[in-house]
This record gives structure tokens, sequence and C-alpha cells, in this order.
């Protein structure tokens, strides 16, 4: 390329430039990005939005999908272009910007990625003709009416200066309301969940931005075009798809790493440090073993490589690392010492459900983020999911458990599923069958009990999400599935659980079974409980209990109990329910559980006090003599309180009176106590 103005010209050396920079990024041909989050791209619909004759001339394919991309390397997330009939199994997050022409195939392929635990967020003008330029039958948008859960009545086209806003609060970036242009729509919820509503134009008080759970997955609806807040919109769907962000990069700044190369795009007019990079510099040479600045409208790409601290660091961690390989051969009850917990955990069972219905958590510094990955970066490692059978609200079955676990496993923590064996909870006071178990002869009912466990934990597996721990039953005080295994016949009681155990190791030999009790200050009820398992043949390979400060005896008895049960049975314990109050304060209009200012003597209701009696559990837990003492799980961390989130499946309006024992408070930051488990 010669410019008119021939090769003494900036322009000519330019290109010069160019090409040098080009064949220095040789190294970078055949390296692969890797995407959570993938934009819908296809050129049919493109031309087919942008013929003439459609509703607004602002109607414009290009421009949609670039505002989506802006707003996700801001977010510093990197993004994948995808064909809507491609595989996008692999995704956490798909993008459809204004899919107009969408065929009957695609549409199918968007559906079933949702019902198998995808994250879809679809914008306006979508799905409304198949690749015949012919309008899908019935209410628009056709090809996606039953996957977003809505219908649309109008479409209302804005005039070229005319805006909206959105209900909601403002955008949490810039505290400015959020202003949209160019599109509106009436829409009709049948079954999606409103998240904003239009506050003017000709659509106020409908629905603007919606939110579908449809098997596993979640599909969102945008109904107009944000010029302000479409960054804040994204968030929340990533975050409930638990996409997690780097913090501190300044938004002027793009991030995208590729085959062992990572390119920093300047987009800003004024320079950009980013610390955390080594390597060198593919256009300068310039090694780099911290932070990189990269000048305003600049693009700096470092081949990536470890600094030599570094690859001293990693020769100590080697080391250290054949040490402990050498030290596993001793046995766990020779390595006793006052280290962290190996278990410092939280049961979340309620969070997808929350995350459903708008539930939003945010650090200790008020950003919001995923429940999971905060709970994590405060060190805890381990979640626990209750699974049902059949519960009416169509929450902890199976598919919703595996959606979870993919979240927890790629956080690096471990997993303990809870098996209740019933469509709702089980505890000393009630353990029904499930509806479908109900007619069962006895030997049925234990096949039932191997089937249901065998076909959870296989389909963890053979996900790559593999249970660590395994609990058959909750609270199982008076046996399980009432009548037929009740303790009052052992022989039942035992051959049941037995059947659960027998499931969890065929699936894994290395997933530990876990027989849980409630009443953990209670001896007499443990000694009784666990010396007829051991009379009766009971395979088991942990002890679990539930301590509640204020219902379950002193910390003294529990203690004693704790020490008494890991000598006599020779087996680990771990603390699988505790909880404590952080305030008397209610959030739902529910009444809550525990309304004393002090439930127990010397601990009051207050973020100090929760952080006290839980940092007290865990202590007591970490002396159990020999290292038997694995660790504890706060019971529903997350279970905040978000309107329909309640205690009975079947009836939206309740409340969950729980909220004040969570580990994130009423302003949705996580609490003190948060970080004080994280560090036991």
């Amino acid at each position: 390329m010669v410019p008119h103005a021939g090769t003494d010209s900036e322009q000519w050396r330019e290109v010069v430039r160019l090409g040098a920079d080009l064949r220095r990024l040789a190294g970078v041909r055949g390296g692969r990005v890797r995407a959570e989050v993938a934009l819908v791209w296809d050129w049919e619909s493109y031309w087919a939005l942008e013929l003439d004759w459609r509703p607004s001339v602002d109607l414009t394919f290009r421009e949609r999908v670039d505002a989506f991309y802006e707003a996700l390397w801001r977010e510093h997330v990197t993004v994948d272009f995808v064909h809507p009939s491609a595989d996008i199994s692999g995704y956490r997050v798909v993008v459809a910007p204004s899919s107009y022409l969408l065929t009957e195939a695609s549409a199918k392929n968007l559906h079933r990625y949702v019902e198998s635990g995808g994250n879809l967020l679809v914008s306006y003008f979508s799905g409304i003709v198949d690749e015949h330029d012919t309008i899908h039958p019935g209410a628009h948008p056709g090809a996606l009416r039953e996957l977003l859960g809505l219908s649309i009545e109008e479409f209302h086209p804005l005039r070229e200066h005319e805006t909206v806003t959105l209900t909601g609060g403002p955008d949490a970036l810039t505290g400015a309301p959020i202003v949209a242009r160019v599109w509106s729509e009436r829409v009709r919820p049948a079954g999606a969940v409103t998240v904003r509503d239009f506050a003017e134009g000709p659509d106020a008080g409908h629905p603007a931005v919606t939110r579908h759970a449809l098997g596993a997955g979640t599909a969102w609806y945008l109904a107009t075009a944000p010029v302000t807040g479409l960054r804040d919109l994204l968030a929340q769907v990533l975050d409930h798809a638990g996409v997690s962000r780097p913090h501190g990069l300044p938004d002027t700044l793009e991030l995208v790493r590729r085959g062992g190369h990572v390119f920093l795009i300047n987009h800003g007019d004024q320079p950009v440090t980013v610390e955390g990079v080594s390597g060198v510099s593919v256009f300068d040479g310039v090694r780099h073993d911290g932070p990189v600045t990269v000048p305003a409208g600049a693009v700096t790409v470092v081949a990536e490589s470890p600094s030599p601290r570094e690859t001293r660091m990693k020769r100590i961690l080697l080391t250290a690392l054949l040490l402990l390989t050498a030290l596993a051969v001793v046995p766990a009850h020779a390595q006793a010492g006052p280290g962290r917990l190996q278990i410092r955990g939280a049961d979340v069972s309620s969070l997808a459900k929350s995350e459903a219905l708008g539930g939003v958590y945010r650090d200790a510094r008020g950003r919001r983020g995923d429940a999971l990955a905060i709970l994590s970066q405060a060190g805890l490692n381990y979640i626990r999911l209750k699974v049902w059978v059949n519960p009416a609200d169509g929450y902890n079955t199976k598919s919703r458990v595996l959606a979870v676990a993919r979240r927890v496993k790629a956080l690096g923590m471990g997993l303990l599923v809870d098996f209740h064996y019933s469509d709702t909870w089980a505890d000393p006071g009630k353990q029904y069958k499930p509806a479908a178990w109900e007619a069962l002869p006895f030997e049925q009912l234990r096949q039932a009990v191997y089937d249901h466990t065998y076909d959870v934990l296989d389909a963890l597996r053979d996900q790559g999400t593999t249970a660590d721990m395994v609990q058959v039953g909750n609270e199982i005080n008076g046996g399980l599935l009432w009548p037929d295994g009740s303790n009052s016949t052992w022989a039942n009681t035992a051959a049941l659980l037995n059947a659960g155990y027998d499931a969890a190791k065929a699936v894994s030999g290395s997933t530990r079974v876990v027989l849980h009790l409630a009443n953990g200050g209670d001896n007499g009820l443990y000694r009784w409980w666990f010396d007829n398992a051991g009379a009766h043949g009971i395979r088991y390979d942990v002890i679990g209990l539930s301590y509640y400060s204020y219902w379950h005896g002193t910390p003294e008895a529990f203690q004693a109990n704790l020490n008494d049960v890991a000598s006599r049975y020779g087996k680990p314990v771990v603390v699988v329910e505790t909880a404590y109050p952080f305030t008397t304060a209610d959030d739902d209009g529910w009444e809550n559980i525990i309304t004393s200012a002090e439930s127990y003597p010397g601990y009051p209701a207050t973020p100090q006090g929760q952080s006290a009696m839980l940092a007290r559990v865990a202590d007591i837990v970490r002396a159990v003599p020999n290292g038997l003492g694995l660790g504890l799980f706060t019971w529903e961390a997350t279970w905040t309180g978000v309107r329909g989130n309640g205690w009975d499946p079947a009836d939206p309006s309740s409340g969950n009176g729980w909220e004040n024992q969570a580990l994130f408070g009423y302003d949705d930051r996580a609490l003190p106590a948060m970080s004080v488990l994280g560090r036991r």
C-alpha cells in the first residue's frame, strides 16, 4: 500500500511498522482464546434486519453487537463470536443481540442450551422471522416465546431523540438513571419474572428486563437499547452465571489472553498500568516482571513467562510438594495440629433460586459479584447442596445441583451433596417420602434410594464435578423415609442407608459418605444412635452433626460430644450445619426464627457476635483429638431476604425466617464472619 504522498510520509511509515509488528506476532498463530461468554453473530440476520421496510431505520444489528461487546470488554470479559446453531454448551453466558432472523433449528439449539444450565440474554426484536423471512407463527417472539417465558403484544419504535428510563434504581457504576433509546415493546410475562420496568414512554409500567428460569438455566430478555446502564445489566447476568472478572483494572483497558500471549489494548486517552504480567514485550523485547504501562491509545502484547523470582518460588513449592507427598503416607491422625480446618464450608442450597429472583451479593467492599466467588475469596473452600426428589418449585433438583456444582468446582472448591430423600424438608421432626415413592414396597423403596443416589452422583461425575462428600439422609435422628425407614426397625434403617452408601461408592470410591444427626450437644443420642448403627452393619465414613448453640446445648456439651464420638467410633467428624444471627431485624416481612438480642449468653445478635460464635464452633472442631475434626458448614449462608425464596417450595408468598443468620447482610455485603471462618 503506497499512499499518494509516497514513501516519505507518516502513512507509509505506519504501514511499514504495522507489517513489522504483524511479523512479530507470528508466535500467536494457532493460539486459542478461552472465553466463558459468547456473542451471537449471524450474517443472514444482520442483512435481514437492515432491509429498508423494517419498523425503524435505527434498528441496526452491528450497533447492538458493538454495544454488547464494548460493555463486556469494559467488564474485562473475553468473548467468542458464535453462530446461533453452533455448539454453545461450553459457555456460561451467550448474548443474542436483536436476532431478528432465527431458524427453527437455531431456536431449538438456544432452548437446549438454557435447559442444560446455560444463561442466555436476548435483546429486542428477536426471533421474529425464519430463514425465508416468514414470520414465525403465534405471538412474537415466535421462535423464542417459550424459551423467554413471555410474549410481545406491540412494538414501539422511538423517535430519533426520544429516550425512556427504566425502574429498579440507578446504574450501579455511575449512579445515573438507566436510559434507553431506539425501541420499546409491550411485554407480557408468561412465566418470566420482571427485573426492571419501563418508567416512562409508551410502555410505562410494563417489563423492560425479564428473567425466566428454564430447566437448569436462565433466559433473560432486554426489550430496549440502553444508552446507559448496559454494563450494569450485563454484570447482573454475569454474576448470576458465575463469570468472574479481575478487579482493579481500568475500564478503558481491554485484556485478552491467547496462546501464551496477553494483549493489552488501551482505548483511553491516559496511560494505564497493569499489575501481575510477567514476560517479554513482543514489539520491543522489553522484559516485564510486574507492572506493565500501556500508553494512551496503544497496544502492548506480552509473551508470558515466569520471572526469575517466580521460577525460584516454583522450585521451592515443588520441593515442598515432594515433602508433603512423602508425609502423606503417615496416617492422618498422626498429623494432628492446630492448622487450618480441612473444611471451611457453607450450605448455599437456596442460592440458585435467590439468583433467579434477583438476589444480589457483594463483597465486603461493596463490589457486586458471584456469591460463590465471594465465599471462595474469603477463604471458604467447601460448598454443601441439598437434593430433593421432585419439589414443587423445581429447585434443589438434580439439574439445579449440576449447574451450581459446575460453578463450585470451577472455583476449586469441594462439594458435599446432601440427599434428603424427600420432595421437601427432612429433619428430626419429619422424614416424608417423595410422592413418587409413597406406595412402593420396601424392596422397591430400597432400590429407589440406590437409583436416585446413583443417578445424581453419576451425572455429577460425568460432567467432571464428582462429589467429594455425600450425606445419605438429613438429620436422621429418627431414621428416614418414614414409616418404613424409622429406626423403630433398625434393620430397615440400615438397608436404606446402606443402599445410599453403596450407590455413592459405585460412582466413586473416593467419595466420603456422611451420616448426619441433629442435636450436636446430646451425647446420649449420639452413643445410642451410632452404637445401633454399628450393631446393624450401617456403613459410613464420617459422622456429621448439626449444632446451633441456641437449640443444642452449651459449647462445652458440644465439645464433649464431638470428642467422644470421634474417639469412640474412630471416625472423623464434621459440623454440616451451624449458624448464628447478626441482627434481630427482619428483611423480608416474614418473622425470623431467632429474634432474641442475645440468643446465647455473651454472644449478641450483631456482626461481631455472629463472628465470635462461629469462630468458637470452628475452634472446638479444630481441637478434636487426633486431627479427626474436619471442619464445619454454615447453614444457608446465601439465604438473604429475596421475595419468593421462602421456606415453603409450594408457596411463593412464604418468607425464609433465616436471613438474619446468613453470611451476607441486608446491604448484600459479605459479613465479617465470612472472613473469620475463611481464616480458621
